[in-house]
């Protein structure tokens, strides 16, 4: 089967267990007869070793420099999970050459390249839907590492960007083409490899906003288990529910972070509340929204500023209008390219995930309150009642939103 590099088809250098009658050295082998081909080869050279899940990572670095060659199965390209296995390989220290193996796409393994693998190892009815040219072209179009040692010295990593936007330089904003196939690749891909993906595409800062709600929670702890350079924002309103500030200090002991906490601007809030009063947003839908305004809208655009990327952690089923979103679209009122990690997941398996992952949750949620906001702007839903009904009741259903989420 071809081999993928950046310059190109290769052949093979290396054989399969299942090619020949006896072990050697230069050959890859199952991770569970790993064992028994060192013991037959000796000193006389190394051997390859094919794993295909997390569990066997530290099984394969247990043989040392004896491994040359780690082949990471992809059993399908929607699992984004195997991408991350290459970062966590070299994270644990391994130089050799890293492999991956399966229906990999051109675009994917320039991701793949970003991660830390070497090389892709593809069938040939494979490789013959994309020209040898494509790949190529997918090889030099990534433009971004996670750390150094990952790419080309000439390849800069994020944290070089992220201090290079700081000082005032931006990339070009993406075309419409480019997001229509970061799109494709991003829906193939579970929550750490949206994330991941969005943080390889992106030059300079990209800003996480979060409420403290079930999404957001799901969202921040992916960040930061993955160890991604995404800056973690809250707004605090002033009207939060003290659940709510329980579920941040909570949330920072747990990672050991701290999430920077943006304010609404004093004056504008003064003059808010000696218009309308302190409570006069339920008085109409205009004083609402200029409520939310001065206390939301105006905040997040400072958090933004200067910023390149945002992520949300929006899902589509929540309501008509974020139903129409997409996993990743631009925002040019803010001049930020928007990533909505979880648009397609629903509230059940947003839910699992949290229970599987251990996530800190607000304890509101098992009170009813399916969707957290402002304390005077949230109720717990009753049976039946659709997750965001909580939300600003005493308005009518049609597009109820704040403003963070409609241009």
């Amino acid at each position: 089967m071809p081999i993928v590099t950046d310059e190109g088809f290769q052949a093979d250098d290396w054989a399969r267990a299942g090619e020949t009658l006896s072990w050697r050295a230069g050959m890859i082998v199952p991770l569970d007869v790993a064992g028994c081909a060192l013991d037959a080869i000796g000193d006389k050279g190394t051997i390859g070793i094919e794993i295909a899940s997390g569990e066997e990572i530290d099984q394969a670095l247990s043989y040392g420099p004896r491994v040359d060659l780690i082949a990471v199965r992809f059993e399908k390209f929607a699992d984004g999970r195997f991408f991350s296995l290459g970062r966590r390989l070299r994270d644990a220290g391994f130089t050799g050459r890293l492999r991956a193996v399966g229906p990999l796409l051109p675009d994917q393994y320039a991701f793949a390249r970003s991660c830390g693998f070497d090389e892709a190892e593809i069938s040939g009815a494979h490789a013959a839907k994309k020209t040898e040219p494509q790949w190529r072209t997918a090889a030099e179009s990534i433009g971004v590492s996670y750390q150094s040692g990952y790419s080309h010295a000439a390849q800069k990593t994020i944290l070089e960007m992220r201090r290079a936007a700081r000082r005032g330089t931006s990339a070009p904003f993406p075309s419409d083409d480019q997001l229509a196939v970061w799109e494709e690749v991003m829906a193939a891909l579970d929550l750490p490899g949206r994330l991941s993906f969005f943080r390889s595409r992106i030059e300079g800062r990209i800003v996480f906003t979060t409420g403290f709600g079930l999404e957001d929670q799901a969202v921040v702890h992916a960040i930061l288990t993955e160890g991604l350079d995404i800056d973690l924002v809250t707004l605090d309103t002033g009207r939060l529910f003290p659940e709510t500030y329980d579920v941040w200090a909570a949330t920072e002991k747990r990672y050991g972070v701290r999430i920077t906490a943006i304010y609404p601007d004093q004056d504008e809030l003064a003059a808010l509340v000696a218009h309308q009063g302190i409570n006069g947003f339920y008085e109409s839908v205009e004083a609402r929204k200029a409520c939310c305004q001065a206390r939301k809208v105006e905040p997040l655009n400072r958090a933004l500023f200067g910023s390149a990327g945002w992520v949300t952690g929006i899902r589509a089923d929540q309501s008509k209008n974020r139903n129409a979103m997409r996993f990743i679209e631009a925002d040019r009122a803010r001049g930020v390219v928007k990533s909505n990690p979880l648009l397609d997941w629903s509230r059940s398996e947003t839910e699992a995930y949290a229970a599987e992952q251990g996530i800190v949750l607000n304890p509101l949620h098992e009170k009813g309150f399916a969707s957290i906001g402002c304390a005077p702007c949230t109720r717990a839903i009753e049976p039946g009642e659709h997750e965001r009904a909580g939300r600003w009741w005493w308005e009518e259903e049609n597009k109820k939103e704040c403003g963070l989420h409609t241009s």
